[in-house]
């Protein structure tokens, strides 16, 4: 990514409520497939501040993102939530997003499914 690319800053978005819930989202989307494949930890924090000034309130991510990717010199396995995980800690964040996690794929562990206790394993 150039930086060039990192100072535009987009226009803001307009939150749309989700039905009659409180939940409000953004109409676009932040993935972060690419978080720990081309993107590294520095990064991932500076878009994941821009996304949410602007105001981006959706991310999403699974566990299976950066692992078995040759790309990039620092990826391993479960990057991208890692990064998202260090984000909202440090950026008091977490009340300003709604994020969307994936399970089901086998990271390694031998648990894989969509079984109760699968996917228990699986958030953790």
């Amino acid at each position: 990514m150039t930086r060039s690319a990192l100072l535009i800053k987009p226009p803001s978005m307009q939150l749309n409520q989700i039905g009659s819930s409180d939940l409000k989202v953004s109409p676009i989307g932040f993935g972060t497939m690419h978080f720990g494949v081309t993107v590294d930890s520095g990064q991932a924090l500076r878009l994941l501040n821009t996304y949410v000034e602007h105001p981006g309130a959706f991310i999403d991510t699974a566990n299976i993102y950066s692992r078995n990717n040759p790309l990039g010199s620092f990826h391993e396995q479960g990057q991208s939530e890692q990064f998202i995980g260090q984000w909202l800690k440090n950026s008091g964040a977490r009340s300003k997003v709604i994020l969307a996690t994936k399970v089901m794929n086998d990271m390694g562990d031998g648990y894989a499914g969509l079984s109760a206790r699968s996917i228990a394993y699986q958030i953790d």
